[in-house]
């Protein structure tokens, strides 16, 4: 579409020589002829102004309209990122309350064994009581494993929601540069 516009441009200006040299030409013509001739060249130079301004209107139109398209592509993108967040968020919700439901009957499970503890013998109490460290030591492990897990979820959430701010940044910069361009070589021209 700039090229189109461009072209209509520098046919004027070739329009507008030639107008000047036939101009020059006329200057021996009867007054009858110089009249038409001039009529002409209003004509010419009416039609010329109507073709630059009917491409300045189509240049206008087309750019408005990619406006509008990265405009909509951006908010679906958005969306889209929005829902994939409330997706991970869920998740790490239901992880959260079946890790707590498994430490609660965890602990259950070792208060009925202290229990049952009182009614053993002493060697038995010693053996119970490494198995309750070793489950311990599991449900810490267990811990620290989905706390890991969790930190990580965050901080790829997190790097999700940087990654399209950069994203929409960098497509608000480009829009703004062909604007600018746009302008630019309106000016040239």
């Amino acid at each position: 579409m700039k090229l189109s516009g461009i072209r209509m441009l520098l046919a004027g200006v070739v329009c507008t020589m030639m107008l000047g040299m036939v101009q020059t030409s006329v200057a021996q013509r009867p007054p009858s002829s110089v009249r038409a001739e001039q009529l002409r060249r209003a004509e010419a130079k009416r039609r010329q102004a109507e073709r630059v301004a009917a491409a300045q209107r189509a240049e206008r139109n087309a750019i408005q309209s990619s406006r509008i398209r990265m405009h909509a592509l951006s908010a679906s993108k958005l969306a889209q990122a929005r829902a994939r967040e409330r997706e991970r968020a869920a998740i790490l919700r239901s992880r959260a309350q079946r890790l707590a439901a498994a430490q609660r009957a965890e602990r259950e499970t070792i208060k009925a064994s202290r229990i049952r503890m009182h009614a053993v013998s002493a060697a038995k109490l010693r053996e119970a009581r490494a198995q309750q460290r070793e489950r311990a030591a599991i449900l810490r492990s267990r811990a620290q494993r989905d706390a890991a897990f969790r930190r990580a979820e965050r901080k790829s959430i997190t790097s999700s929601r940087e990654r399209m701010r950069a994203l929409r940044y960098a497509k608000l910069q480009a829009e703004r540069r062909r604007h600018h361009r746009h302008h630019h070589d309106h000016d040239h021209d």
